[in-house]
This record gives C-alpha cells, structure tokens and sequence, in this order.
C-alpha cells in the first residue's frame, strides 16, 4: 500500500501535508518542527523532503528580504540623508522663480 502508516517510505496522505504545513506555519513552533522534520531519523521520506523545502523556502525569502531592503536603502540614501538641504533648496528655487515672474511684469507696486 502507498499510504502504510508503518512505512518509512510510504506517501502522505493530502490531510497529513495540511496539517504538516498548518504545523510549520506557526512561527516559532513551526520552525523547530521544520528543524526536527527535515533532520530526523524515522519520519517519513515524504515530510522530511517537504520540511527541508520549507526552510529552503524561507531561507530563500529572508535572503530577498535582505537584499530588498538593501537595495532600498541604496535608492533612497541620498534623499533620507540630504532632505533638509534638498527641501531649502527646492523652496528658494522656486522662491526666486516667482519672485522673477513678479519683478519681470513690469508693473511697480
């Protein structure tokens, strides 16, 4: 039989992977599961596999997270550093523009 409750390679039934990622979504929980799981001796081929690709998937997304915020950092580095003197300098400009399109009309006041 495919699904033997006492073989080591036998598959999961789709209820046991439910429950199996339900368990490993818990977040402290979960990840000492997924630990256990993917290096412990007598668990089913099937859940190892499935819990070894569970913390490669999250090892994957910390690493994009990572490199995320890196990256947005990296935009961002100039005008979080540089905003006062980006917001004074943006306030004379067009100070001075309004300033030449009411001195340059011509009329006195």
């Amino acid at each position: 039989d495919h699904f033997d409750r006492k073989n080591k390679f036998a598959l999961l039934r789709s209820n046991n992977i439910f429950w199996s990622i339900f368990a490993m979504d818990i977040p402290v929980i979960g990840l000492i599961l997924a630990i256990i799981w993917s290096f412990g001796i007598g668990v089913k081929a099937q859940r190892r596999e499935l819990a070894r690709a569970y913390l490669l998937r999250g090892l994957v997304i910390f690493v994009a997270f990572l490199l995320a915020l890196a990256l947005y950092r990296w935009v961002f580095r100039l005008t979080l550093n540089d905003l006062p003197r980006v917001i004074s300098q943006t306030y004379e400009y067009f100070w001075n523009l309004i300033a030449g399109w009411i001195g340059s009309s011509g009329k006195k006041v």
